[in-house]
């Protein structure tokens, strides 16, 4: 298996779902293609999403299920009753050692894998230009949201990470926070009712103080 982004280190036979995948997302998003617009991060994200919402029901539905299928014939398999426990468990530690999150979730990782490292590849020119930086952090916030709320995918399947993992993208972050708490502040001290007394409930009518 590869690094980040090539879907590495899981089942060998979940590589003939993950690389189409990945060769569809460098064809749109890594060459010079009318789909690879710095400008137009949200294309990116929404293209993750879709491909993950559409192919939910053959992972979850055909594949997944495909993965316990061997447990019956290892078991009938075993030489002895007593032992057909045993093939069981280690079938089962192999699939959490090597596909943990499930199928689903596998290729989920791989293709935010994928995004992860394009957007750290233009972290450098994004961070010399805050609106650009900010457009595509708010982006990838939103994308998160929907593959955490949306699809319930695992924290393996993750986009934020390439901005949290990165100590000069949260600087600058944090930086943009606080300029525009500071200048929505300001505004709200600037309004020209900012510093007039609140009314008081029912008026000045009260018994208590009236002139006899």
């Amino acid at each position: 298996g590869g690094g980040e982004g090539e879907g590495g280190g899981g089942l060998w036979a979940l590589e003939a779902f993950v690389q189409p995948l990945l060769k569809r997302f460098r064809y749109h998003f890594e060459g010079r293609r009318e789909t690879n617009r710095r400008d137009k991060p949200e294309w990116v994200f929404a293209h993750c999403v879709a491909q993950m919402r559409s192919h939910a029901p053959l992972l979850s539905g055909e594949v997944q299920p495909m993965l316990r299928a061997p447990l019956a014939p290892l078991r009938a398999a075993a030489s002895q009753p007593s032992s057909q426990g045993a093939v069981r468990e280690r079938y089962l530690r192999f699939l959490s050692a090597h596909c943990p999150d499930g199928v689903e979730g596998h290729v989920a990782a791989a293709l935010c894998g994928a995004l992860r490292a394009k957007l750290r590849r233009e972290m450098p020119s994004r961070l010399a230009e805050p609106p650009s930086f900010c457009h595509a952090f708010s982006e990838a916030i939103a994308c998160e949201r929907e593959l955490r709320h949306s699809l319930r995918l695992p924290p393996s399947a993750s986009v934020v990470r390439a901005f949290t993992d990165d100590d000069d993208a949260m600087q600058l972050w944090l930086k943009t926070e606080r300029e525009d708490a500071s200048a929505r502040l300001a505004a709200v001290l600037a309004a020209p009712a900012a510093w007039d007394a609140p009314a008081v409930p029912g008026g000045g009518d009260g018994a208590g103080g009236a002139d006899p």
